[in-house]
């Protein structure tokens, strides 16, 4: 009987710590809001630290469908913890990893959420492509954001409707919680 009790006070604990990732799974610790192509635009964010380099931190924008699937993944990595606008005129290619510039990549997610579709990469002609960090905050342990991209197809996935040759996020802005060793 004493083992019966103990097993289902683990299973109910063990029950309820994973409600809290049932409700987060991705580990969002933000949100953003803007315009692509011209259409209104919201998005779960995620900041972590850049590793294995440790340069500056990496933010994740995820799209999810109603059924909680991912849809849209746009990455900016290497964004430094300074207010400074950082110009981005790269994409995030295996070949630039270790390169300490801030690069993008943007693609969208078929299936249940786990087959790269489509790909965009930066488009180096426009000349407003940034990031910048409007808000450090270190006793909230917060950061806050705005950001412009006009980004091109790399890679068409051949599923579905033809993607537009670019994508144009505008009136990016985002809030995230952050740990507060990587923003001090």
């Amino acid at each position: 009987m004493r083992n019966l009790i103990l097993i289902l006070t683990l299973m109910g604990v063990y029950m309820t710590s994973c409600k809290e990732d049932d409700e987060n799974p991705f580990g969002f610790t933000g949100n953003a809001t803007g315009q692509k192509n011209g259409q209104g635009w919201n998005s779960n964010v995620r900041v972590t630290k850049n590793l294995p380099y440790e340069i500056g931190l990496d933010i994740t924008f995820t799209v999810l469908n109603g059924e909680g699937f991912q849809r849209e993944h746009l990455s900016i990595v290497r964004v430094k913890t300074s207010t400074e606008v950082q110009r981005i005129y790269l994409t995030l290619l295996d070949n630039q990893i270790k390169n300490d510039s801030v690069a993008v990549l943007y693609t969208t997610l078929i299936d249940d959420g786990d087959v790269v579709g489509d790909v965009y990469g930066i488009d180096t002609t426009f000349n407003d492509n940034y990031v910048q960090l409007t808000r450090i905050d270190s006793k909230k342990c917060e950061i806050a954001g705005v950001f412009n991209l006009r980004l091109k197809l790399i890679k068409d996935d051949n599923e579905g409707p033809t993607p537009p040759d670019f994508l144009e996020f505008s009136d990016g802005e985002f809030i995230s919680k952050v740990e507060k060793e990587w923003i001090e």
